[in-house]
C-alpha cells in the first residue's frame, strides 16, 4: 500500500502543504474555495520520494587543517554520528561505494577559497591513489591536512607535490612512502 498525502488540488494539480493549520484544512479551504477552483483530493507520492534508499555515512569528530592535526581512525566504527544521504545522489557525486565514505570538517584557511574553515567534506577512502591529481585528506607526517596533491613525474623516489589553494601557504614535496592518503575529497558542503 502506497502512503497517501492529504492535500488539495488547485487547477487540477496537487498542492502539498507541509504544515496543517491548528484549525485544520476545512476552514482554510472554505475561505479560499469561494474565489478559486479548489477540490479536496488525495494522491500518491512518487516512488523516488517515498523510498530514497538512504545510505549512512560516518561523521568523524576530527578536522583536517593546514598544519597541525592528528592521525585518525577512519573506520566507520570510530564515528559517533552518522548522516544519511540518498544512494542515487552519492553515486552522482562519485561515491560509488557508500561503505568507504567518511565526513569530516575543514579547519583553517589553507584551501580557501575552495574549502573554507568549517566546511564539511565527503571523503572517499577507497580512492587513495593520487592519480588523477585532486584534493585529498592525508597525513603528511606533520598532521592531518586537506591538500591538493599530484605525483611529480620521473622523481626517484616517487614524490608528491603538496599544495594549498591559498597562495599564502607554500608548496612542498613528500616522498610517497612518507604520506598516508586517507582519501579523495569528492564533495563539500558549506554553511551560509
Amino acid at each position: 500500500m502506497m502512503p497517501l498525502c492529504s492535500s488539495f488540488c488547485i487547477g487540477g494539480r496537487p498542492a502539498i502543504y507541509p504544515k496543517m493549520p491548528a484549525t485544520g484544512w476545512r476552514p482554510v479551504l472554505a475561505l479560499i474555495s469561494a474565489s478559486l477552483s479548489i477540490r479536496p483530493c488525495s494522491f500518491r507520492l512518487p516512488a523516488k520520494v517515498r523510498h530514497p534508499n538512504p545510505a549512512t555515512v560516518p561523521f568523524l569528530d576530527v578536522a583536517a587543517s593546514a598544519g597541525g592535526g592528528r592521525f585518525i581512525d577512519h573506520s566507520a566504527e570510530s564515528a559517533e554520528r552518522h548522516i544519511s544521504f540518498p544512494r542515487q545522489w552519492l553515486h552522482q557525486v562519485g561515491g560509488h561505494n557508500p561503505g568507504s565514505l567518511r565526513l569530516i570538517s575543514i579547519s583553517g584557511d589553507s584551501m580557501a577559497p575552495k574549502l573554507e574553515h568549517d566546511d564539511l567534506v565527503l571523503v572517499d577512502c577507497s580512492q587513495t591513489k593520487p592519480s588523477p591529481p585532486g584534493i585529498f585528506i592525508l597525513d603528511d607526517g606533520i598532521g592531518l591536512v586537506a591538500k591538493k596533491i599530484e605525483i611529480i613525474p620521473n622523481s626517484t623516489p616517487a614524490c608528491l607535490q603538496v599544495s594549498s589553494e591559498n597562495p599564502s601557504y607554500h608548496r612542498y614535496q613528500r616522498a610517497i612512502d612518507e604520506v598516508t592518503i586517507i582519501g579523495r575529497v569528492i564533495w563539500f558542503g558549506r554553511r551560509l
